[in-house]
């Protein structure tokens, strides 16, 4: 008989590479496999991602409520979105029998759409950016969120500390939980590749100035302020490198401003990596000048590996954890922000707070959370 805690991680969306689905990705693989049974619930299979192909390798189970990303399914996702969902959510949750569902993402309504179903389940929700731009956004997740909290006795999960007070204040509870958004640090550890062979498997010469990015291709990581920079760095230094780790909506925007510019020999444009431990490990200065972040993980892991990282002053000051971490206004000019990521002199770290965000503690906390 089988007495694992069968937990469903619904992942509203596919398993792309975003950081809220690596660190989904990351729980499926950490819990502790003889008291738990991680099943990844998602609205589509994306098989390009590395995540998706990790998890397959691992033998983790990867539902998706619908068969394939056609335009036949694509079309009945745009006229009976909810309906199809609420629909076969019923059937998983009636196979499957979960003791746990996490949810994450804009997922909030379609649980609340199957709460009859849900008497004996725990439900948890992670909120993975700033609750405004999730709820006030979004007011049918936070009126739902509001009755499931009343009725299903959801469990809010916070990043950060302040964001955990904002979450209570919202929604008037005193018990959200802080999670922080860990990364396995024995990735950063145990590299396949030197430097060198990454700088040559992507033609880069070891005299190179890489400058690093990783996010999603959207409007709230500003990655059209990024590649304005990178030409005023360019002007600088000419052997200068940009790469840019991430797939998104805006990606071909991106790309044209680099044609535009005359940048097509000097960026690199990345998606679906498995080795990002090695490829921050190639570059010099990662610039990361995002509008907002609900944590930012990227940001953790560069510190990791020993890179300055120039970085928007919006970003939340709890994921500065070295003095690795420079902060700039985005109303600073883009040759102010070159100078700085240019500037090669760093300072010894003597704030180093890393080991807060170890994976592995995160795992345990949660699972005392599903089992309580």
């Amino acid at each position: 008989m089988n007495n694992k805690c069968r937990v469903i991680e619904y992942l509203e969306g596919s398993l792309t590479d975003g950081g809220a689905e690596t660190l989904v990705k990351d729980y499926c693989l950490l819990l502790d496999k003889e008291n738990f049974e991680p099943i990844i619930l998602v609205d589509w299979v994306f098989k390009d991602s590395a995540n998706y192909n990790r998890l397959k390798n691992s033998k983790v189970e990867i539902i998706s409520l619908y068969p394939s990303y056609s335009i036949f399914w694509r079309a009945v996702n745009k006229f009976f979105r909810k309906q199809y969902i609420t629909f076969k959510l019923k059937k998983v949750i009636k196979k499957i029998k979960p003791d746990v569902i996490h949810i994450h993402l804009a997922a909030l309504k379609y649980i609340y759409a199957v709460r009859d179903q849900l008497k004996g389940v725990k439900l948890l929700y992670t909120c993975h950016n700033e609750p405004w731009f999730y709820f006030d956004n979004m007011p049918e997740e936070m009126a739902c969120a509001r009755k499931l909290i009343k009725d299903n006795r959801l469990l809010l999960i916070a990043l950060r500390p302040d964001m955990a007070e904002t979450l209570n204040q919202k929604f008037g509870v005193a018990n959200t939980v802080v999670i922080r958004n860990g990364i396995d640090f024995d990735r950063f550890k145990n590299l396949k590749q030197t430097r060198e062979e990454v700088r040559n498997n992507l033609s880069i010469s070891e005299s190179s100035f890489v400058v690093g990015h990783i996010g999603r291709f959207n409007e709230q990581k500003n990655q059209s302020f990024l590649v304005d920079v990178f030409a005023s760095i360019k002007k600088k230094r000419c052997d200068s490198v940009l790469l840019m780790i991430g797939v998104g909506d805006d990606e071909e925007k991106i790309r044209r401003k680099i044609r535009d510019l005359c940048l097509e020999d000097s960026v690199i444009i990345l998606s679906h990596r498995t080795d990002i431990p090695e490829l921050l490990h190639a570059m010099d200065v990662f610039v990361f000048p995002s509008l907002f972040e609900g944590l930012g993980i990227v940001l953790v892991e560069a510190q990791v590996v020993g890179l300055r990282c120039v970085v928007s002053d919006t970003i939340n000051r709890e994921v500065f954890l070295t003095d690795l971490v420079v902060p700039l206004s985005l109303s600073d000019s883009v040759e102010k922000w070159a100078e700085v990521a240019l500037n090669s002199t760093t300072e010894e770290i003597r704030k180093n707070r890393l080991s807060e965000y170890d994976v592995k503690k995160s795992v345990k906390e949660l699972e005392q959370l599903y089992l309580s």
